[in-house]
């Protein structure tokens, strides 16, 4: 008796759920998927986007490295830029003095091994720290004249 109660709910509930299959309308499947849409995380960039896509303010520490560069202080990074630099962090002080040092000295063209690009040298921080860090500069050489 009681599996017979059973099937009949099952037989009614399966119905009203047909019907209202029936009753959607788009509007009301729109308005789900604008709700779904706003529950869901927010897409990440892709690495092309973040190469594009600049950050809103530079730190004093990205202006610093830009101007080992080149770089104007005005020049905004580019995400992946800010986001290769924030994975360095924190930085330590004396090896930062050490880079800076470095990549602002006058080296001969010949002698000069230095990176010519900013995420090149993120992504090579740790080796040039210590190419840094083994690095004097040359004396300037005399040239037999007295000042």
């Amino acid at each position: 008796m009681q599996e017979l109660a059973n099937s009949g709910f099952i037989i009614r509930a399966s119905g009203l759920i047909a019907a209202c299959a029936r009753d959607a309308t788009p509007e009301t499947e729109r308005e789900a998927e604008k709700e779904a849409e706003k529950k869901r995380p927010a897409r990440r960039l892709t690495d092309s986007q973040k190469k594009r896509t600049k950050v809103a303010e530079n730190t004093t520490t990205m202006i610093r490295i830009g101007k080992w560069f080149g770089r104007r202080d005005s020049t905004l990074w580019t995400l992946s830029e800010a986001e290769a630099l924030g994975e360095l962090l924190p930085l330590e002080k004396d090896s930062f003095l050490a880079l800076e040092r470095y990549y602002t000295a006058e080296i001969d063209r010949s002698e000069d091994y230095r990176r010519r690009d900013l995420m090149t040298l993120l992504n090579n921080w740790q080796g040039e720290i210590d190419r840094a860090q083994r690095f004097t500069p040359a004396k300037p050489k005399w040239d037999g004249v007295r000042k």
